[in-house]
């Protein structure tokens, strides 16, 4: 790392402009300024060519990571790694992870309908070609296994469904804090973070009044909200009305020691205020967050397409599968290979 990162590689990505790859009758969308798309600083518009090497003196070097070129920058340090590192060369199985985030950062700014989110997957599909092709070189063909899969997807931007689906949490957040002191005399609410909110329990403890209890005074109070479709104690368990699903996602992402007591569940489509000015985010429980690519490539692979549900928790206790050895003690996935 330290030898890599001394050739100051990061900076040569960034002297080229960012225009598109193929033709635009190729692209899906051929609107190339969308109204919910954000500009980098020192852009008047969202729009191609992206005059990186212009753009450079306005923001820092976090602008590769917002770029196509993120991507290919990470998978030439991963063949540099691979190499350096002597990756599959012995019979001892070796694992390396990699982690390409361009397209979150791109996502994030442009949304999953822009022309710079089609440009950023057909270049890293071609980066990909690259890394496998120096796979096959490196390491060979049939020696190696290769999964590839996604954190999240992304929300639609409302404008583009043509609704102004947003939702203000720290005003809702305020709301409740007034209720509180005028329903309960005191002060139940702590604090507010990604749609969940922390209870004060010694303070809600004398009012002999249960989460499921509060919960349900919570519902009522954000009955005024539009976007609001519900809420739930975190832990979820009997005590979630929502449905099975939404109630699944809840509990399963539920941590004792970080998450706050109550999750609020806001209707598909909806997003946090702060993107009317653009750009898209995840963390839902809906189709659209939830639904990603899973891919196994390589040596024990047969060809086969699923389309039944399987999760990410299924990767760990196939790939043990492939290298015969037992699945990790925590494991809650299934083996891909049975099926």
């Amino acid at each position: 790392v330290q030898s890599y990162n001394q050739t100051n590689n990061g900076a040569n990505y960034l002297n080229e402009d960012w225009n598109l790859l193929l033709p635009n009758s190729y692209y899906l969308n051929k609107t190339d300024d969308l109204i919910y798309e954000k500009a980098y600083k020192g852009e008047s518009k969202p729009v191609f060519p992206h005059l990186i090497t212009k753009l450079k003196s306005d923001n820092n070097s976090d602008l590769l990571k917002n770029t196509p070129f993120g991507n290919t920058y990470t998978l030439d340090f991963a063949k540099a790694l691979i190499s350096n590192e002597k990756l599959g060369k012995n019979s001892t199985p070796d694992l390396i992870c990699i982690s390409l985030s361009s397209t979150d950062y791109v996502g994030h700014q442009f949304g999953p309908q822009s022309l710079e989110v089609m440009d950023t997957y057909l270049r890293l599909d071609r980066d990909l070609a690259s890394f496998i092709a120096y796979l096959n070189q490196q390491i060979g063909e049939g020696n190696y296994t290769v999964f590839l899969t996604s954190d999240h997807g992304a929300a639609e931007h409302p404008y583009h469904l043509n609704d102004s689906c947003f939702y203000d949490t720290k005003v809702l957040f305020e709301h409740l804090k007034k209720r509180s002191l005028a329903d309960f005399k005191k002060q139940l609410f702590i604090a507010e973070s990604n749609d969940q909110l922390y209870i004060d329990e010694v303070a809600l403890k004398p009012l002999d009044m249960c989460l499921a209890e509060l919960n349900k005074w919570i519902e009522k109070e954000m009955k005024f909200e539009p976007s609001f479709l519900g809420s739930t104690p975190s832990n979820a368990g009997s005590n979630c009305y929502l449905p099975h699903q939404i109630c699944e996602f809840v509990k399963n992402g539920y941590d004792a020691e970080r998450s706050g007591q109550i999750s609020l569940i806001f209707r598909a489509g909806c997003l946090p205020v702060m993107f009317k000015k653009g750009g898209t985010t995840h963390g839902s429980c809906y189709h659209y967050d939830t639904h990603v690519p899973f891919l196994l490539y390589g040596k024990g692979i047969n060809h086969a397409e699923i389309v039944e549900k399987v999760a990410i928790t299924d990767i760990a206790p196939t790939i043990s599968n492939i290298l015969g050895i037992a699945a990790p003690q925590s494991t809650i996935g299934s083996n891909l290979l049975k099926r």
